[in-house]
């Protein structure tokens, strides 16, 4: 599946949870290839409220930690993608 010009693929292996507001949110991820990840928070109306880009050496599987994720609780949409080509979208409930 494409969406807006990146291929859907799975990623994420896990993610923290429960989410809290102002702690840190941690990330399985179990990338495709070597690269660039870029993973953003967005909430609800589409803001963007926290991002994190990180080298990816190989295809190795590696935590990514965002410090202070989200501030407020609700719930939230978590979007990597790797190397502008590959997308996955998380849903999470910050409590």
């Amino acid at each position: 599946e494409v969406v807006g010009g990146l291929t859907k693929i799975p990623m994420i292996i896990s993610v923290t949870s429960p989410a809290f507001a102002d702690k840190d949110i941690t990330m399985s991820i179990s990338p495709y290839e070597a690269g660039q990840l870029s993973i953003s928070i967005y909430d609800m109306a589409g803001n963007k409220v926290n991002d994190i880009v990180t080298a990816v050496k190989n295809r190795d599987a590696l935590s990514v930690t965002l410090k202070n994720a989200v501030k407020t609780k609700g719930n939230y949409v978590i979007k990597s993608i790797l190397n502008n080509r590959f997308i996955e979208s998380w849903n999470i409930t910050v409590e």
